[in-house]
């Protein structure tokens, strides 16, 4: 995905960069949304595309086998990127795992299917984006995946995303559905994904194709590489964009050998880096805030305040209990069940603003089983700038966890009713001693202290390049770029705010949605 993180400064790049045949599309990042994107305007065999991603080939059995989901993390793979001290998470620095090979973070994540609730959506359309909305993109979700629970209004089997139901919840995830109705909530919901997502309690689908992990890179990318007008470049850096007055042109970049590369675009160069990344190459390429830009000594191309802004991300909390009963096999990441609930901050009107996790695995060698109460829509905001004028340099990524008190209040929420749950009946026999965070700590006090000292990302990092029309927005409903000709940017920045879901599901349908764009303007 990122593309600059580990390339030498400019100076220590080669003085004459080579150029190569200019192609039609450059696609910067394999990622989930820059695969769909490669694969669609390449169908065309008269238009040429070139994909640059900055990491090696997706093939390592750490990113296949399910299973192996946590050992990915900090390899090469992964950008493995490091917040800055938080300030309202008593000072901690909080992991950003980030994935760095084809299919992006959907090769590191943790292959959880959902799609978010519609009503966030239908805000997007609310605020003037046309095409954004629920019904329209729902087709486009349909169309994407091949289902395992066949065909409908809301599901579809003949795409090239696999999705399928969890295949062997142990009690513990049975005793979650069962303990999730006994204390009033509906269900089993089957499918997060259909008419109603807060329909009570049920089970989380995988994106697992014959028990391998099914990437968007496996699902769009790898059966189109064979294509002769579509180049994929890998172990390949992009230092910088480069621009022709008010167009982007093409792009300079660091080969796999270290040969300093230049190659123009055509028609046009989508930028599909992800939330952390599109922006740390727009800045470095001096397209940002101005102030900012200018106190590195960067050469001002755009001023464009929004750039690195409006940074969301989704927040977590681990809780945990010794494991009894039947457990089921270890799977992917343990994660089986799930809910979607509204607390009392949020209006009946609008999404569900706490989700949870439910999953089983082991601490050392004792079963355990938590639940992770998740901020759904938080409303802390953060931002992505730079450190550096030199490309070696990690931005700085500063998300502001839990800088509102209603974030800390919803999460305190979700520690009370976690425990209501697992006090159900259903779990009796299953349920241990709780661990996490023990029972000791009981009052509003104790839980916020828990909360700030405990929770941490679900890595869902967005919105850093915003769709949208205020001073603050960074793309247009087309998703071009403010100020600039022949740039688009199509992954998980350009979200106006974070959906209350998993987001892999979402950043398939931002590719479709550029590709069609893209494709009917030219």
């Amino acid at each position: 995905m990122c593309q600059t993180t580990g390339t030498p400064a400019p100076s220590a790049a080669p003085a004459v960069a080579k150029q190569t045949d200019a192609v039609d599309y450059i696609v910067i990042g394999a990622g989930s949304a820059g695969c769909v994107i490669a694969d669609k305007l390449s169908t065309n065999p008269n238009v040429r595309v070139m994909v640059i991603e900055a990491g090696p080939m997706d093939d390592s059995v750490l990113i296949q086998d399910p299973n192996d989901y946590l050992k990915v993390r900090n390899t090469q793979y992964d950008w493995a990127f490091k917040t800055t001290p938080q300030a309202h998470m008593n000072g901690r620095t909080i992991g950003c795992p980030r994935g760095k090979t084809l299919g992006g973070s959907s090769s590191i994540n943790a292959m959880l299917y959902v799609r978010g609730n519609r009503l966030d959506y239908d805000g997007w359309a609310y605020e003037g984006y046309p095409g954004w909305s629920y019904n329209d993109l729902l087709p486009i979700f349909v169309a994407q995946e091949d289902n395992e629970l066949g065909p409908s209004r809301y599901h579809g089997v003949n795409g090239p995303l696999t999705v399928r139901n969890f295949p062997q919840p142990g009690e513990p995830g049975t005793a979650f559905i069962q303990a999730g109705m006994q204390y009033g909530y509906d269900g089993p919901n089957w499918d997060f994904n259909a008419e109603r997502q807060d329909n009570g309690v049920g089970y989380y689908q995988l994106t697992i194709r014959d028990g391998l992990r099914c990437s968007l890179a496996k699902a769009f990318l790898h059966p189109e590489m064979y294509r002769k007008n579509l180049t994929v470049l890998t172990n390949s850096k992009v230092l910088r964009l480069i621009k022709n007055g008010t167009r982007i042109v093409g792009v300079e970049y660091l080969t796999e050998s270290g040969q300093l590369t230049r190659t123009y675009a055509d028609r046009e160069t989508v930028l599909c880096a992800g939330a952390i990344c599109t922006p740390w190459l727009l800045l470095l390429s001096g397209i940002g805030p101005a102030d900012d830009l200018r106190r590195l000594q960067i050469p001002v191309l755009l001023d464009l305040p929004g750039v690195g802004q409006n940074l969301q991300d989704h927040v977590q909390l681990s809780m945990s209990w010794v494991a009894e009963g039947k457990l089921a096999p270890i799977y992917g990441s343990g994660v089986q069940a799930g809910l979607f609930v509204r607390t009392r901050h949020r209006p009946i009107a609008s999404s569900p603003d706490l989700q949870f996790h439910f999953w089983q695995g082991l601490d050392g060698t004792q079963p355990v089983m938590s639940t992770t109460p998740t901020l759904a829509r938080p409303s802390s905001v953060g931002r992505v700038t730079l450190q550096s004028a030199d490309p070696s340099t990690p931005p700085l990524i500063n998300p502001n966890y839990l800088s509102t008190q209603s974030d800390v209040d919803i999460l305190v929420e979700g520690v009370k009713l976690s425990r209501e749950i697992l006090a159900q009946r259903a779990f009796d026999g299953v349920r241990g001693a709780e661990l996490e965070p023990g029972p000791n700590v009981k009052t509003d006090k104790e839980i916020a202290d828990f909360v700030r000292a405990n929770s941490y990302t679900i890595y869902h990092v967005s919105c850093s390049c915003k769709m949208g029309f205020d001073a603050m927005s960074v793309v247009d409903p087309q998703l071009r770029v403010y100020g600039l000709e022949g740039l688009r940017i199509a992954d998980v920045s350009v979200m106006p705010w974070i959906i209350n879901a998993n987001l892999n599901a979402t950043c398939g349908v931002i590719g479709q949605r550029a590709a069609d764009m893209i494709l009917a303007s030219h």
